[in-house]
């Protein structure tokens, strides 16, 4: 497993593990409170940076539950992957059932996960275009959303989904992961660095990328791969 230095910001990975630790995410929120999302130039120019830090930050701080969902749903276009994430959670929040659960909120923590892999593969680092990023990403996603259906619905992310009709959410996964992917070719990515910063890269004398000019054809094909599987 890859080697995780706790006291790197822009290691995104860790920072959405450690949301999950109740106090740091009281320490989030009191610190971000006062602004939230209220700001989009900022937000804005924090996305177009690919400071997903200080963007998670200003998501989380946001307390209007409606505010945050409309903001993340108006960017998933952007084909943010921590911001597609984030929307997963929101969406259930903001229409809390199981079939929320099963037929939107799991087919966007799927698809947030080929938006991972796909800016992984413009890394040189074998740690991040082979990591463990989207598996703990998950992990952290789906007890992130289990937190909310056990408070709601008491019940958790799996026992929703034996619960629920496996031919429909499979069906709901491969719609979204593959418009996700034909997207992808048809617009302009986020900068991918920001998953190299979860690599051994970032410990060992800094981040390999491929060249700019290299990225659309790596992502392009990446997302053919997923089209055609």
């Amino acid at each position: 497993m890859t080697t995780i230095n706790f006291s790197n910001p822009r290691n995104i990975v860790t920072l959405c593990e450690q949301i999950l630790n109740p106090d740091f995410a009281n320490e989030i929120i009191q610190k971000g409170k006062a602004e939230g999302l209220s700001n989009e130039e900022q937000l804005q120019t924090w996305l177009d940076e690919g400071n997903y830090e200080s963007v998670l930050k200003a998501v989380w701080s946001e307390r209007d539950r409606e505010r945050r969902h409309t903001w993340l749903a108006a960017k998933e276009n952007q084909l943010h992957a921590p911001l597609m994430y984030e929307l997963a959670i929101a969406s259930f929040i903001h229409s809390p059932t199981a079939q929320t659960v099963s037929e939107v909120c799991i087919p966007l923590l799927k698809a947030a996960g080929v938006r991972v892999c796909q800016d992984a593969q413009c890394s040189k680092d074998r740690s991040v275009s082979n990591g463990d990023h989207v598996v703990r990403l998950q992990m952290a996603y789906v007890n992130r959303l289990t937190e909310q259906t056990k408070k709601i619905l008491n019940l958790t992310v799996v026992e929703i989904v034996e619960g629920t009709d496996k031919e429909i959410r499979i069906a709901a996964i491969k719609q979204k992961v593959n418009s996700v992917a034909e997207l992808s070719m048809q617009t302009k990515l986020p900068d991918p660095e920001w998953i190299a910063w979860h690599g051994m890269g970032a410990f060992m004398g800094g981040i390999k990328m491929h060249p700019v000019e290299n990225y659309k054809a790596i992502t392009d094909a990446f997302a053919q791969k997923i089209i055609n599987s």
